[in-house]
């Protein structure tokens, strides 16, 4: 059924992609009615069709033409990477439309836009709150954890390790940042480092790991949640994609070329399809989290939960009903910063370990 502007309402647009329709799907099972929206019409129209949910089909160009789609929708959740291309378009629509706006994105720089609108969103009324699934929530509250565990720690490190694998849409983000190098947070200021330069080996439970500097977003979102001035975060990487990069790393500038992108992005598309509901629903992350004073002080914690596509949908869905039901501040917000330290054990199959 096609949308009835009259009824305010919430969207989840690019409700087509992988993590999206899990989203939509998601919240058929809860009984929440949102309308999906995408650029895609035959998939979007197709989903709602099945899911008898109203649908909206509009590309993200212009601002004001977002807006008019908008008109009703007391919040997006937004679904549509790669987010360096679509959040600021979507939120300056948001701002026009008196729109909520929350997505699920991880990307460092789209952290530091939004949060560079965080005035421009309380004129506005609105809540701008990026990154309400596994990028970035286990981390953000682990960050608060950790805080508030050493109040005075100038320094927080953070890890995961992950047991499962990547949707299109992520890869095709991690494809388009991968040639820039990483990113730590230095003395309060974002830094540009080699992939995979720094890495160090942290335990978790009997066993141990060896982890490498990513660029993940909690170089920006740690620090607004918690105010610690240096910052780095880690994952598990394969020994063989370290030895593969440092391989083609005299070359690897290619990956900035737009027909070489093109070309990989076509070729993730064809290969990658996301983690199947069997490894959704019985995979787990392992996350990892140190802070240390200026007197040498340090504090370490360590957190079990769902798979990260899995904890993507639940984390998303609890927080955007959070915000329906009007427990929210406007402005620019993180996770863990709005909803406490304890949002992550809202999320089923998440606890804290030894």
């Amino acid at each position: 059924m096609i949308r009835n502007n009259k009824v305010k309402e919430w969207m989840i647009y690019g409700a087509n992609g992988y993590t999206g329709e899990l989203i939509a799907r998601r919240a058929k099972e809860l009984g929440l009615k949102p309308i999906l929206a995408g650029r895609n019409k035959d998939k979007i129209q197709s989903l709602a069709k099945e899911l008898g949910f109203q649908y909206s089909i509009f590309p993200l160009k212009d601002a004001g033409i977002i807006a008019h789609n908008l008109e009703g929708i007391s919040m997006v959740l937004h679904c549509a990477g790669p987010f360096n291309e679509t959040a600021e378009k979507m939120a300056n629509a948001c701002f026009l439309a008196h729109s909520h706006y929350l997505d699920i994105t991880g990307e460092i720089p789209v952290f530091e836009m939004l949060k560079s609108l965080g005035e421009k969103a309380e004129k506005a009324k609105i809540l701008l709150l990026p990154g309400v699934g596994f990028d970035i929530v286990p981390t953000d509250c682990m960050a608060l954890t950790l805080k508030e565990k050493l109040p005075g720690a100038e320094e927080i490190s953070l890890a995961f390790v992950s047991f499962g694998s990547l949707s299109p849409g992520t890869a095709k983000t991690s494809l388009s940042y991968f040639s820039q190098g990483s990113q730590i947070r230095a003395n309060g200021k974002i830094e540009t480092i080699p992939n995979f330069s720094l890495k160090r080996e942290i335990q978790i439970g009997d066993k141990k790991y060896i982890v490498y500097s990513i660029g993940w977003g909690d170089i920006s979102t740690a620090f607004h949640t918690t105010g610690i001035p240096n910052i780095i975060t880690y994952t598990q990487i394969s020994p063989m994609v370290v030895t593969a990069f440092n391989f083609i790393k005299p070359v690897s500038g290619i990956l900035n070329l737009r027909f070489v992108q093109e070309f990989l992005k076509t070729q993730i598309g064809n290969f990658i399809k996301g983690p199947d509901e069997t490894v959704r629903r019985n995979g787990k992350v392992l996350v990892w989290g140190e802070v240390k004073s200026k007197n040498g002080e340090s504090f370490e914690a360590r957190l079990e939960t769902p798979e990260a596509y899995h904890f993507t949908v639940e984390s998303a869905i609890i927080i955007a009903k959070k915000v329906l039901s009007g427990d929210f501040k406007t402005g620019y917000h993180t996770p863990a910063e709005l909803y406490g330290k304890n949002l992550i054990l809202e999320i089923p199959g998440t606890r804290f370990i030894n």
